[in-house]
Order: structure tokens, then C-alpha cells, then sequence
């Protein structure tokens, strides 16, 4: 639905119970409740094939807890995402190929990661994770080469049991939970209070 310079989506729109609004500045919201519509493909969202490209902010409202599969997959305009403190799961290709991604700010309810979620990402150089992440799925920044700086709000020893489970196996390309992570990147272990984000 059009109204003025403003783009509606409503619940009948494919989006499970969810609502979306773009507005002509490129602010995208959804509100509702429970989990994104889920889709086999990125084109088959509601707003993909129409206004994918004109999404350059996204605003995820309290009520939502997850972002589903493909739900922003390949929205190349897209440069920051704000999360509602309700959300727990970033989902499969979630936000992968979001070529204009910088930085990354997830709220500290978020326990897992699932793979793909951000991978090819070009311009994503920092994300933080709270403490209370349980599960990095392998591949979740895969091709997200510029990604330089994880900030961590938990222990070292939590991190380490998130990256490197007990038992897991240390073999590059291993599909346990996030080896790449804790291989690639220059890891900085820092409380949230005392990190200054390049932002």
C-alpha cells in the first residue's frame, strides 16, 4: 500500500503477523510479534523485488524475537540496523549480502547466531555480542573479509565456550559453533562500558 511517500505492509502481507513501513528516507520498521516471516529465497520477501534497494535504515520494534531466514538478504543499502531488546535469534541469511553494513550493535537478549546470518558483508568492520549468546553458527561471517573487531560483553571463559566448545573439533571447517570467529578475527576482550565503537 502507498500513501503519500510512505510505504505500508500489513499483516496479510506474507509477513506473519507482522507489520512494515518504509519511509521516502529509506527508514524501514517492522512491529509485531513473536518471528519474521520465513522465506526460501530473498526475492519472496513482501518489499524485496519493490523497494529492497530504497531500505537504508532498518528499526526492528519491540514484540519481534527473531529475524528470520533471507529476511533482509541482499538489501545492498542497507548501513545500520537498530534491534529491539526483545529479539533472541539472528536467522539464516538474515542480513547476509548487506553490502552496506558497517557496524553491528546486538542486543544483549541475542543467544544465537545462525549460520550465513551476516556472511558477505564486505563493509562490516565491528559487531558487539552480549553475554548471553549461547550459539555462533560456522559460516555466520563467512566473506565478510573486512570485519575486524568483536567486542564481547561476557567473561573470557564464556567466550571461549561459545567459540570453542568442549569436545569440539579445531579442524578448519569444522561446522561447530563458530571456530571462524575465533580464528579470524583480532579478538578484543573489553566490557561494553569501556569500549568507544568507531560510531
Amino acid at each position: 500500500v502507498e500513501q503519500g511517500k510512505i510505504m505500508y505492509g500489513h499483516q496479510d502481507d506474507l509477513m506473519y503477523g507482522h507489520s512494515w513501513k518504509l519511509e521516502d528516507d529509506g527508514l524501514f520498521t517492522i512491529s509485531g510479534n513473536g518471528a519474521t516471516g520465513w522465506y526460501d529465497q530473498w526475492y519472496q520477501t513482501p518489499y524485496y523485488n519493490k523497494y529492497g534497494q530504497n531500505i537504508k535504515k532498518v528499526i526492528i520494534e519491540n514484540g519481534v524475537t527473531k529475524i528470520n531466514q533471507n529476511a533482509f538478504c541482499s538489501c545492498n543499502n542497507i548501513s545500520s540496523v537498530d534491534f529491539a531488546d526483545t529479539v533472541t535469534i539472528i536467522g539464516v541469511y538474515s542480513f547476509g549480502g548487506c553490502s552496506s553494513l558497517k557496524n553491528v550493535i546486538l542486543p544483549e537478549g541475542v543467544t544465537t547466531i545462525e549460520i550465513y546470518a551476516f556472511c558477505q558483508c564486505p563493509a562490516l568492520e565491528s559487531i558487539y555480542i552480549g553475554k548471553n549468546i549461547q550459539t555462533i553458527d560456522n559460516n555466520a561471517f563467512s566473506g565478510s573479509n573486512n570485519l575486524k573487531a568483536v567486542y564481547y560483553g561476557g567473561s573470557e571463559e564464556q567466550y571461549i565456550q561459545v567459540c570453542e566448545p568442549e569436545g569440539a573439533s579445531k579442524v578448519a571447517g569444522t561446522s561447530y559453533a563458530a571456530p571462524w570467529i575465533a580464528r579470524k578475527l583480532s579478538y578484543l576482550m573489553n566490557i561494553w562500558d569501556d569500549v568507544n565503537l568507531p560510531y
